[in-house]
């Protein structure tokens, strides 16, 4: 552990020296650090207000059904107006939403500000993980995602357990006000740090195609690897939701303690950053998606076979190994197979199709969890995840 550390931070210390990586970083370690805080209240919030499970995911789907509408709208607008630029929108987007949760208590006011959020989430989503790769070469921008990423669970950790305990001395509506506050912040440390590198518009290159929404949505599903890289977002998003939406009220129902909830963040991020940092190194296509696939939905099965407090922990702890690795190693595959004139539009589509699987898996879960235990319908989803990845490392 000690040498993986030290390795991370020598990777740190050599990013450091190249000017977009390092403001990717630190833009997107104030992101994280400003949207940490609601994490470990999320669903509670909704329960204590009056919703059930099942209108709690229905909830978190319109967030998912307006991220897959806007995703890659904002992408082309990205494409057309500068990423950073979108980015720094987005945070605004974000700490609107979270201002309406706060004041918030029926179902069509919390779709409302699922909806705010969805716009500002659409604005960020590759965004800068575009203009990095459009500015660097492919082994930069890889080995930026993956340390970042590495990184960026850690800054969790302070606002998802300060969250958690500000919520349950205060007041569960309270985190969504210091995320708002936060994100505000964010949103001017961010345009300072990112304004450095111009007005960031895309080069109008007469040569260029202008490529519309639909032309890049069809070439990339003509694209035997870049559809390939669909299906998997639509899997993972799909069998990955009930994970996001049941994992406090398991835990909580298995015993655990609203007040050390948040501290739940300490193994996720731990665990988030090795997957990050171990997905620095695979760059075998995929295969190496295959593997990151595995290793998210190995550990969803494990509960079924031992539904106890203390091993459910480690069990969860173990899937975000993979949750850490999945998005920089199916980044780096799938823009291998992308130019720049039209990056962001489509990630932004593969973006689109990832919430498009989690607003499907929000509802198929909703309605399991009416007759199933939420360990139960996580088997499903690791079961699911299993045979993804067969399927991944048969097509490789």
């Amino acid at each position: 552990m000690k040498k993986g550390w030290r390795g991370l931070r020598a990777q740190v210390g050599q990013l450091w020296n190249i000017p977009q990586a390092r403001a990717y970083l630190l833009s997107v370690l104030w992101h994280n650090l400003a949207a940490g805080w609601f994490f470990a209240t999320y669903v509670l919030f909704l329960l204590e207000r009056g919703m059930s499970l099942q209108q709690a995911n229905l909830i978190n789907g319109v967030f998912m059904a307006v991220c897959f509408v806007f995703d890659p709208i904002t992408g082309k607008l990205a494409d057309r107006v500068g990423q950073r630029k979108v980015f720094v929108w987005g945070l605004w987007g974000w700490a609107a939403s979270f201002g309406v949760y706060f004041a918030s208590h029926g179902f069509w006011a919390f779709a409302v500000a699922e909806a705010v959020g969805a716009i500002g989430h659409s604005l960020i989503s590759e965004a800068l993980e575009s203009w990095l790769r459009n500015t660097t070469d492919e082994k930069t921008a890889h080995e930026t995602m993956s340390t970042t990423s590495s990184l960026s669970p850690l800054v969790f950790i302070p606002t998802a357990l300060g969250g958690g305990l500000v919520g349950a001395h205060f007041g569960l509506e309270w985190p969504w006000m210091l995320a708002a506050g936060s994100c505000v912040i964010a949103a001017v440390v961010c345009r300072k740090l990112l304004s450095r590198f111009g007005e960031g518009k895309a080069e109008n290159n007469p040569e260029t195609p202008n490529l519309s929404v639909a032309q890049v949505a069809k070439l990339t599903l003509r694209h035997p690897n870049l559809a390939f890289s669909l299906v998997i977002a639509f899997g993972i998003g799909a069998a990955v939701m009930p994970y996001n939406m049941f994992w406090t009220v398991t835990l909580r129902n298995l015993g655990a303690d609203l007040g050390w909830l948040g501290a739940m963040w300490i193994p996720i991020a731990v665990m988030t950053g090795l997957g990050a940092n171990w997905a620095r190194k695979q760059t075998e296509g995929k295969q190496s998606v295959a593997k990151a696939v595995a290793l998210i939905g190995a550990p969803m099965v494990l509960p079924l076979l031992w539904p106890k407090l203390w091993p459910v922990v480690a069990f969860f702890a173990l899937h975000e190994l993979g949750r850490g690795a999945i998005r920089p190693v199916l980044f780096t595959y799938a823009n291998r197979h992308i130019e720049n004139h039209y990056r962001s539009t489509a990630n932004s589509i593969r973006s689109a199709v990832w919430t498009l699987g989690g607003a499907t898996g929000l509802i198929i879960s909703g309605f399991l969890s009416n007759n199933l235990t939420t360990v139960q319908v996580w088997a499903i989803s690791g079961v699911g995840l299993l045979g993804l990845a067969l399927w991944a490392r048969a097509k490789g």
